[in-house]
């Protein structure tokens, strides 16, 4: 009686970066360039500032009155994680009395994240190669004085919005 033996056969293929003939990347090499660019930005001093807002969260809800200003604040540290990122909006609704409210208890730790972001922006264009991060901090500065009730939209959903309205 005759035997049967079977061969398993493992082949390995790795992934070469090429221009296609228009001149453009495969999307897996946006993708590899996108989570590059999101490292740089968090090494940048984004990781510093999004723990500080998680330690003035922390702070504030501690407190009962504080509870809601901790959750903007923890909505704030996801925005200056996601400010790196060219593919998000953030907008600012109307304001409301209870905001004011909030921006009133807040202005203190406000006026220290200012100062936090001012910092890293004037340290990041010293650095010729991370102007953009620079200049994404500065953009965080309008935020940083009173984050509250900031609403992220990616730029596909607002735009759609826009056309229904």
């Amino acid at each position: 009686m005759g035997s049967t033996t079977t061969k398993t056969v493992i082949t390995t293929t790795t992934h070469v970066s090429q221009l296609s003939i228009d001149g453009t990347f495969t999307e897996n090499d946006e993708k590899c360039k996108r989570q590059a660019r999101n490292a740089l930005w968090l090494f940048s001093g984004a990781m510093i500032a999004t723990l500080l807002y998680h330690l003035l969260a922390f702070i504030f809800f501690c407190t009962c009155i504080g509870i809601p200003i901790a959750f903007d604040l923890i909505k704030m540290s996801k925005i200056v994680q996601i400010a790196g990122n060219s593919k998000y909006i953030i907008r600012r609704p109307p304001m409301t009395c209870l905001r004011w409210f909030k921006c009133i208890i807040y202005f203190p730790f406000g006026l220290l994240m200012c100062a936090i972001h001012l910092a890293f922006g004037i340290l990041n264009c010293a650095l010729i190669i991370f102007i953009p991060f620079g200049i994404e901090h500065f953009k965080l500065l309008k935020y940083a004085i009173c984050p509250f009730n900031l609403e992220i939209y990616e730029k596909g959903d607002i735009e759609m919005q826009i056309d229904e309205d």
